[in-house]
């Protein structure tokens, strides 16, 4: 397993590149083996050899990406956020996110936050959100401040989300899709202990398709499957924008909406 922590020292930000500034690194480090011969690929620097002593030091996030999704040593990791972090935010001006962001790949990961906060993260694509679709690992202990998500199906934390989640916050956040939430568009297993506050849920400027409609949620658009649970949730000062009004919005403190495929016993809690 590689261990990496996010950031060190204690402040960073993050240029357009995905790249730290002032001196600072992502450090990932992986107990020593002596199997781990040959090389792996980085998207900036191309081969690079397996170091003995299993530390490696990066300033770019998309180096660490690619190690990370790539490396045949790491398909389980745990992420250990050591400081803040800053991705820039939304460029008003020019209309785009600061920082060309990739999200966290490997669905069996682990990302503890430590009670740091990612700042001003920013991620517009069509599954937009801080890790993969479909992400089946564990978040919890973090908390994402000023972030700004955009796609069709869109959550600060992930556009679908299938893993484990507790102790996460998400404020002063806006969020627009068809399926959209203060956590995740779509939540598809165990949300415990999420807190969205000062946050606005928007519907999409044109919806296409033969049955178009939005579901916006303070913590997910869309809750589904059958073993989905949403539990310990908080939500406060919301704000649901319908930006369309040619097609249908269903919103929800909690969520927009409810499809679940046996059991109607599971639970919200609020």
């Amino acid at each position: 397993a590689v261990p990496p922590s996010f950031a060190n020292p204690a402040v960073v930000s993050v240029d357009e590149n995905g790249c730290l500034n002032n001196g600072t690194y992502f450090h990932l480090k992986s107990p020593y083996d002596p199997s781990h011969t040959g090389s792996y690929w980085l998207l900036s620097q191309g081969p690079v050899e397996y170091p003995e002593v299993g530390t490696r030091d990066f300033t770019c996030w998309k180096d660490v990406y690619d190690s990370l999704e790539h490396d045949r040593y790491s398909k389980e990791y745990k992420i250990v956020l050591e400081s803040d972090l800053d991705f820039g935010g939304y460029d008003e001006e020019n209309s785009k996110c600061a920082m060309a962001f990739i999200p966290v790949g490997n669905s069996h990961s682990e990302i503890d936050g430590a009670g740091h906060s990612i700042k001003n993260f920013c991620h517009d694509s069509s599954f937009a959100g801080f890790v993969t679709k479909d992400y089946g690992g564990i978040i919890q202990n973090l908390v994402f401040e000023n972030a700004y998500v955009r796609g069709d199906t869109a959550g600060v934390v992930a556009a679908t989300f299938a893993g484990s989640l507790y102790n996460v916050t998400v404020r002063n956040s806006k969020v627009t899709g068809v399926y959209a939430g203060g956590i995740a568009g779509i939540v598809k297993s165990n949300v415990g202990g999420g807190f969205v506050s000062d946050v606005e849920i928007a519907s999409p400027a044109n919806c296409t398709g033969a049955e178009c409609n939005a579901y916006l949620g303070g913590i997910a658009g869309l809750m589904q499957i059958d073993d989905a649970t949403i539990q310990d949730a908080r939500v406060q000062d919301m704000n649901f924008k319908r930006t369309d009004a040619s097609y249908d919005v269903y919103a929800g403190g909690i969520v927009g909406n409810i499809v679940l495929n046996y059991d109607m016993g599971r639970t919200i809690g609020v």
